[in-house]
């Protein structure tokens, strides 16, 4: 498992503990559904950047 990283390069909007995938951009979003991949958790989020940890 990784570590905690933070970005500012996500979309959509990502509470604290939303499961996390890689969006058709290229970017993180929440929203994972049946059968997506969840690649990280989000851990918090302020001033538009996410702090995450990566479960890949």
């Amino acid at each position: 498992m990784g570590g905690v990283y933070e970005t500012d390069v996500f979309e959509g909007t990502v509470n604290p503990g939303d499961d996390l995938k890689v969006s058709a951009n290229g970017k993180l979003t929440a929203g994972v559904q049946a059968g997506e991949e969840v690649i990280a958790r989000a851990v918090s989020v302020s001033g538009g950047t996410i702090k995450f940890r990566m479960l890949i």
